[in-house]
């Protein structure tokens, strides 16, 4: 893989200090509402410096954005007006808060990847860890979520799983009318029981009266022992977590793939230069 480069800790230090002494001017920011696109911007030269606006829907910059123009501005960013002059003689842009700086055209950093990169450019993410899950099957009854890390569904987000054991029924016992299922190969009285209806597995109420070798008594009936005593059904889907973009690590996009790929140890890196810092403030 061709040389990448990334911002190391002496770098971002001394971007820090750039970005005080650029911005020091500001002493405080003052919300002035929210904005339907770029074009719905008050004209920034008429703007004091601190004031800020919500952008609703995103779009490409214009040569008043301290980022230069052609940039990308994402959905519901803000943006402040800056002074980049002196007070005698003002320099008004709108600057993206918390958006991506460009180094070389090539580097970039922030906490929202890019959502239309080039074949090999380079983002050193900034933002939370954030995380993809994905449903696990096959599993057994003697396994135990929670010890394997398996998440959960907890209404819109996950959650690691406490259960020791998978929450699985076992399919055991038949009439000619209806299927009953019950937790474990051995019924015992008191086993719940479960009815399957369209493939779903749900509660009847039920619970085991009495076992007889391949006989179980379930609500005064009996029921004998299926063919396919030895299949699980799954009740609850779990999911593995896995770490989609993590803070400080520096992804290159793969156009063959569609994806951000993290950089691994085998690749050259090198850090950026504080020239290439200053060039971003010219």
């Amino acid at each position: 893989m061709a040389q990448q480069k990334y911002l190391n800790y002496s770098g971002l230090t001394y971007f820090k200090e750039k970005l005080d002494a650029e911005y020091a001017s500001i002493k405080a920011l003052e919300f002035k509402g929210v904005r339907a696109n770029i074009a719905a911007l008050p004209t920034v030269a008429n703007e004091a410096v601190g004031n800020m606006y919500t952008v609703t829907t995103g779009g490409t910059t214009t040569a008043d954005f301290v980022e230069g123009a052609g940039k990308t501005l994402q959905d519901g960013e803000n943006v402040v007006a800056v002074n980049l002059g002196t007070d005698a003689v003002p320099d008004m842009k709108w600057d993206i808060l918390g958006g991506v700086f460009e180094i070389n055209d090539r580097l970039q950093f922030g906490s929202t990847m890019p959502a239309d990169p080039e074949d090999g450019q380079t983002f050193l993410y900034m933002g939370d860890t954030t995380y993809t899950y994905s449903a696990v099957t096959g599993l057994t009854g003697n396994e135990n979520p929670h010890d394997l890390g398996y998440y959960e569904e907890d209404g819109s987000s996950y959650v690691l799983t406490s259960d020791t054991e998978p929450i699985q029924v076992y399919k055991a016992f038949k009439d000619a009318s209806d299927t009953y299922f019950v937790k474990s190969a051995t019924p015992q009285i008191g086993d719940t029981v479960y009815t399957i209806s369209g493939g779903t597995v749900t509660d009847s109420g039920y619970t085991v009266d009495a076992v007889n070798g391949d006989i179980i008594t379930v609500n005064g009936s009996d029921y004998t022992r299926s063919a396919v005593d030895d299949e699980y059904i799954d009740e609850k889907t779990y999911y593995t977590q896995e770490e989609q973009y993590v803070t400080g690590v520096i992804y290159v996009y793969n156009d063959s793939t569609s994806s951000w790929d993290a950089q691994g140890s085998g690749d050259t890196m090198i850090p950026i230069s504080n020239g290439e810092i200053d060039a971003l403030f010219d």
